[in-house]
């Protein structure tokens, strides 16, 4: 929910609210039992409302998982792999009860995936500056954008699943291979 900042107040409140509502009823049953009238009963809303800022459960479980794109998104071309992702994942420790059952190992598979897709766009931009340079890391940079992207995604449901997020982060960015560690890190 990254565009909040420029919503109407009460906009702003109603999402909040149900934004809360989501983050408690996930955590007490899967999203797919989640409904749009629990929603609105547990957020103090009417339907009428929740339709006016969301199309379905699933589109206000991705708007709940928006900062975590907005981290995800921190990563800059060349940035410091090892700080982001325990910045990262320190921000997941934070939400774990919520983010755990939308895109922890019993949550949906089609957020997991946006998740995912959204840490390898991450890591296809920290990799820019190495591909431009014509540093060589074994094998196509898309390849290693998308072992990076899955990964991170790895790290962030051990997280999700109780592991300590810099621990995490630094047996992440560690387990690397060779010349991708020393291109991303010791360069």
């Amino acid at each position: 929910m990254s565009s909040e900042h420029y919503m109407d107040p009460r906009t702003r409140r109603t999402r909040a609210a149900l934004g809360r509502a989501m983050a408690q009823l996930v955590v007490e049953a899967p999203l797919a039992q989640v409904s749009v009238a629990g929603l609105c009963r547990a957020a103090g809303v009417h339907r009428t409302t929740f339709y006016k800022h969301f199309r379905t459960v699933t589109e206000l479980a991705g708007a709940v998982l928006g900062e975590l794109f907005d981290r995800i998104d921190e990563l800059e071309a060349g940035g410091d792999s090892t700080v982001w992702l325990e910045g990262l994942l320190a921000h997941a420790a934070g939400q774990r009860p919520a983010y755990a059952a939308l895109i922890g190992p019993d949550g949906d598979p089609t957020l997991s995936r946006a998740v995912t897709d959204r840490l390898i766009e991450a890591a296809g931009r920290t990799l820019l500056p190495l591909q431009n340079d014509g540093t060589v890391l074994g094998t196509e940079t898309a390849t290693v954008a998308r072992v990076m992207g899955f990964a991170a995604y790895g790290a962030l449901e051990a997280v999700l699943l109780g592991a300590d997020p810099q621990v995490t982060a630094r047996a992440c960015v560690g387990g690397l291979p060779v010349p991708w560690y020393e291109a991303l890190v010791v360069a």
